[in-house]
């Protein structure tokens, strides 16, 4: 009788190890999932240079994705890469690898990104970039996509977004219209599961609206930095 109550006991002492084991394996994933609510996704975010603070701005956004896991391409964070084989040729490809891999091109607007935009669009064609161009960058970018957009091609495949404190989507060139127009952080929701994709489940839906929390709480703290350094006249009224 004592063999068979110790052996009686050891089985459920197995079986409580057993189920805390299993208990602390779905916690890890769940953990880990929400982590990497954006893993496997890829998004190439392309923006004009205004000022230093708007750059800190894209920076606090791009690094608010790769915590998500989100595989996040900026020029802010490969200039190294992108000086030595030339702007044209490292957003071409970008674009090709984001687009090939079923990622998201996302277009950051600004006030400087709208006046580019508008000037890309009266160039005649050949007409070289200037090369003494601060935003030339940015203007290579254009090269890249501005056709997609000309050729009625660029759903399901881009997004537009821009700070609600520093832009109205109204401001926007009417050709961008034809793409989803995120206004951040307000729309942050939203932003992110178009980011995630449509296979999406239920579960990471919930994991991306928690994290739109602090995500948006980080992007108005850099968009109140970036309207000390707005140049004069920039404010959307």
């Amino acid at each position: 009788v004592l063999a068979d109550l110790r052996a009686r006991w050891a089985l459920a002492w197995m079986g409580g190890l057993l189920s805390a084991f299993c208990i602390l394996l779905l916690l890890l994933l769940k953990k880990e999932n929400l982590k990497g609510a954006l893993r496997g996704r890829r998004a190439l975010i392309l923006y004009s240079p205004d000022h230093a603070g708007f750059e800190r701005l894209v920076s606090t956004l791009a690094c608010a994705l790769t915590r998500l896991q989100l595989a996040v391409s900026v020029e802010l964070w490969s200039r190294a890469e992108l000086c030595a084989i030339g702007p044209m040729q490292w957003f071409h490809a970008q674009r090709l690898r984001v687009l090939q891999e079923g990622g998201t091109v996302v277009l950051l607007f600004s006030r400087g990104a709208v006046a580019r935009c508008t000037e890309w669009l009266l160039w005649k064609q050949g007409q070289m970039l200037p090369r003494d161009d601060p935003y030339s960058a940015f203007s290579a970018s254009l090269n890249c996509i501005l056709p997609d957009f000309l050729a009625g091609k660029a759903g399901g495949r881009y997004l537009v977004a821009c700070f609600e404190d520093l832009l109205r989507p109204a401001d926007l060139p009417e050709l961008f219209h034809s793409v989803p127009i995120f206004t951040l952080p307000s729309q942050l929701p939203t932003f992110l599961l178009a980011l995630a994709g449509t296979a999406a489940g239920r579960e990471q839906k919930s994991s991306l609206k928690k994290h739109s929390l602090w995500i948006g709480d980080s992007l108005q703290r850099a968009i109140r930095e970036c309207q000390l350094q707005e140049p004069a006249g920039h404010c959307p009224a």
